[in-house]
């Protein structure tokens, strides 16, 4: 029995996983992965997620190679690197890392190509201004992830389809995919994957905004702020406080909407995002606080 915990344990500091990260990974807790590592229990369920996640055979898990295991860790690292550029708005750099792992040997299950449809309709939308490109990768995405993906990557899809009607001026369908989302999420602990909530609730805002809902819209940065207040998460804090700012201006509460602007430009400049930070600045300028 140990000698399974022990394969486990090398599989996991092999791709660099906590086992508190690992646990996350395969849907259970930390103190399960200690037993199983430790030769306590031999856990089959757990045993076919990890083989599951790595595209291998359950029966073949035991007999896999070092080095799939590192072509594993490889794409997991590049996946990593690309939702990075995703979020730094880097769209050209994210644009080349998408094509080579087309081109390239890793990217081959299912989930891998999942992931290269997402984004590639990101990139086509953002960067090859192709929104019928970026519309046809994006809707691939979504009828892939319903057969492969976990719950909350099928969450975070639907969130960037949503994204392109927004983009593309579409702004009622775009709510309706938000709401859609959101109402997925709604059956959850929303701390269990923050960033999607959070991202959500984010994109619900600024689609009020355009609408000019604007009560709307500082509710769900309010839910948005408090998530990252609960989880200890800067993510997106800095645009979600000047979002709340924006809309209780326009509600007419301009002491507040001027101490939330404030506030965001600071956050902002923490996060490193000082063209955000400068448009901040700027919004502030065009309202004359006094």
């Amino acid at each position: 029995m140990k000698q399974y915990g022990q394969y486990i344990s090398l599989l996991r500091t092999r791709l660099d996983y906590t086992q508190k990260d690992f646990a996350q990974m395969l849907g259970c807790d930390q103190a399960m992965i200690s037993k199983i590592e430790s030769g306590e229990i031999v856990c089959g369920e757990i045993i076919h997620h990890v083989a599951w996640k790595l595209g291998i055979h359950p029966k073949e898990f035991f007999g896999t190679k070092v080095s799939q295991l590192e072509d594993f860790h490889n794409v997991e690292q590049t996946k990593k690197y690309i939702r990075y550029l995703a979020h730094k708005r880097d769209y050209k750099t994210m644009a080349c890392q998408v094509r080579d792992c087309w081109n390239g040997p890793h990217f081959q299950s299912k989930k891998d190509h999942v992931f290269l449809h997402w984004h590639q309709g990101i990139v086509e939308l953002h960067e090859m201004n192709n929104p019928q490109a970026a519309k046809q990768h994006l809707e691939e995405a979504l009828r892939m992830a319903d057969q492969f993906e976990t719950f909350f990557k099928r969450v975070e899809i639907l969130n960037s389809y949503a994204i392109y009607h927004l983009v593309t001026g579409d702004t009622e369908a775009a709510l309706h995919y938000f709401h859609q989302a959101e109402n997925l999420l709604s059956v959850l602990d929303p701390l269990i994957h923050p960033h999607v909530s959070v991202r959500v609730l984010y994109n619900l805002a600024t689609t009020y905004l355009r609408l000019e809902q604007f009560k709307d819209s500082q509710h769900k940065s309010f839910q948005a702020l408090q998530i990252c207040k609960e989880s200890k998460s800067t993510y997106l804090r800095g645009e979600l406080t000047y979002q709340y700012g924006y809309s209780a201006y326009h509600l007419g509460y301009k002491e507040k909407a001027q101490r939330c602007m404030e506030k965001s430009i600071i956050y902002l400049l923490d996060e490193e995002e000082e063209e955000l930070a400068e448009y901040a600045v700027q919004q502030m300028h065009q309202f004359k606080f006094n």
